[in-house]
């Protein structure tokens, strides 16, 4: 049988935690001193006593291996969530060195750890938290704590979170704050190759699976499922607040979420959004607002949205949305006024930005009105420089409503040309919320699924039908699908287990992810 190891107090020469002396019970805080390293052995268990905490002013060494976890617990015979305190690096602390191929070399590591049950004490972020410094987080679990699974804030250089499994863990925010899972704030961060779910923020927080701003943010090939905000929040999955920083968000599964909006909202910053897998979240697919995005080779399906944009919700924010699968989206709210966009809606802005849809499989989307697309005069009267909706197919679309119910709706007068409309369930596809002193609205050049004049002319409404509305410039029509929007678009995503944890999907057979 091991020895009991208490404990506490200042670490001033350089430590080893070892096996035959787990488990290591903290009956004190303990601070591991400036240029001082604590090395914990594979196998260890620290178990921390009420309140206690581990802070970190010189290096932490803790180095598990895949058969040997290293695990920081409460130390109760029934562990339960916010017992202890939290293991904090300061600004002090050593940091993590890599060499020019990114592998780790020397400072701070916490690699095959287990860290649970902390998140207790009035000052306490996360379970694993930094301060103006960078360890290396990697192949860690940590779960079931009271607070953020790991918090970094005052970032100003390099930070990589990866491979880690980070999953039951809540923050109560009151401050508008979040990241049940992480929270970074400035710097460089990268989020890679982690199971990030079942997380969440209450009361008024943003940001169930990571919330990160202030800094550029590089989220790419994780798992990002089943977490929560609050009602009236948004971000279940991801919550980016970037100011003018970029964020990169590709190749990621992104599942399963809720909150009051979005499961990928991004605010104030250029976003490339790429690659992704966007399903069965309970909060809309994707919102940009302010800032710039591009959104492409996305598949974005099976969202819900409370009341505009199951699929994508553009505001204020220039935008190029190319090469999407956009599919059974919907709008779920029956409200009274009237924002809909079962695919995709494009709220108002502000002059000087543009927006592009092309390229994109818009099908088998539901609204209560506006099934696929609506760019509807709002109430601002405030619109983009210039719209291009071009060389997309939309089709299986589903207006709700009784009559009059609309496939798309158009307002200001872009172009609309070269897209496939056709097999949707509405009144018409087409509805110009364009004023009578308007120009025309061109939406030459598309397929309608018919070659009789009359039957395009029966599925849009505009001045022939209410005189106070604009024209709809139609003709010259195609008179078969344009082969250069997508023809086929895929039913369903296929996931193909390859073994070691990564699926191959078959509607992009060269995309392999981590799950």
């Amino acid at each position: 049988m091991n020895a009991q190891t208490n404990v506490s107090g200042l670490i001033s020469t350089n430590t080893v935690w070892t096996l035959a002396n787990s488990p290591y019970i903290v009956t004190g805080n303990i601070l591991v001193n400036n240029g001082v390293t604590l090395t914990i052995e594979p196998g260890v268990t620290v178990k921390f006593d009420s309140l206690k905490a581990l802070q970190i002013n010189g290096q932490l060494t803790a180095r598990g291996n895949s058969g040997n976890y290293i695990t920081f617990t409460s130390n109760k015979s029934a562990p339960a969530n916010g017992y202890w305190g939290y293991i904090f690096f300061s600004d002090a602390s050593a940091d993590a060195v890599f060499d020019v191929n990114g592998n780790y070399t020397g400072g701070s590591i916490m690699e095959y750890c287990i860290v649970e049950c902390a998140g207790i004490g009035a000052n306490n972020y996360g379970a694993v938290e930094m301060n103006s410094s960078y360890p290396f987080i990697n192949y860690c679990t940590i779960r079931n704590n009271n607070i953020s699974g790991i918090y970094a804030n005052n970032l100003s250089s390099s930070l990589k979170i990866t491979n880690n499994l980070i999953h039951h863990n809540t923050r109560y925010c009151s401050d508008g704050d979040g990241g049940g899972g992480i929270f970074t704030s400035g710097g460089t961060v990268t989020i890679a190759h982690n199971t990030i779910r079942d997380n969440s923020v209450t009361y008024h927080g943003y940001g169930g699976g990571i919330f990160s701003k202030d800094g550029t943010a590089i989220i790419t090939d994780n798992t990002i499922s089943n977490n929560t905000t609050p009602f009236m929040s948004v971000g279940g999955g991801t919550y980016v607040l970037s100011y003018n920083y970029m964020t990169t968000i590709t190749n990621n599964i992104i599942s399963g979420n809720t909150a009051g909006e979005f499961s990928i909202y991004s605010l104030y910053g250029p976003a490339t959004i790429s690659n992704n897998i966007i399903s069965n979240n309970v909060c809309g697919g994707i919102m940009i607002y302010y800032g710039s995005g591009i959104i492409t080779n996305n598949y974005i399906s099976g969202n819900t949205a409370g009341y505009a944009g199951g699929g994508i919700y553009i505001r204020d924010a220039a935008a190029n949305i190319s090469n999407n699968v956009i599919s059974d989206n919907a709008v779920s709210y029956d409200i009274s006024y009237d924002r809909t966009g079962g695919g995709i809606y494009l709220a108002e802005a502000h002059s000087g930005l543009r927006v592009t849809v092309t390229k994109n499989s818009i099908i088998r989307n539901s609204a209560k009105n506006v099934s696929a697309l609506d760019y509807p005069i709002n109430e601002y009267g405030s619109s983009y420089d210039s719209v291009n909706i071009a060389y997309n197919t939309i089709t299986g679309n589903k207006a709700t409503n009784v009559a009059p119910s609309y496939t798309n709706r158009i307002s200001y007068v872009p172009l609309f040309n070269l897209n496939n409309i056709f097999k949707n369930t509405a009144t018409y596809e087409l509805y110009n919320a364009n004023g009578n002193a308007s120009q025309n609205l061109n939406a030459k050049n598309n397929w309608w699924g018919t070659t009789a004049d009359a039957e395009i002319q029966g599925k849009i409404y505009d001045w022939f039908d209410d005189a106070s509305l604009g024209i709809v410039d139609y003709s010259s029509y195609l008179t078969a699908l344009d082969t250069s929007a997508p023809v086929s678009p895929p039913v369903n995503v296929i996931k193909t287990n390859l073994g070691g944890g990564q699926i191959r999907i078959s509607w992009n057979p060269n995309r392999i992810l981590t799950t």
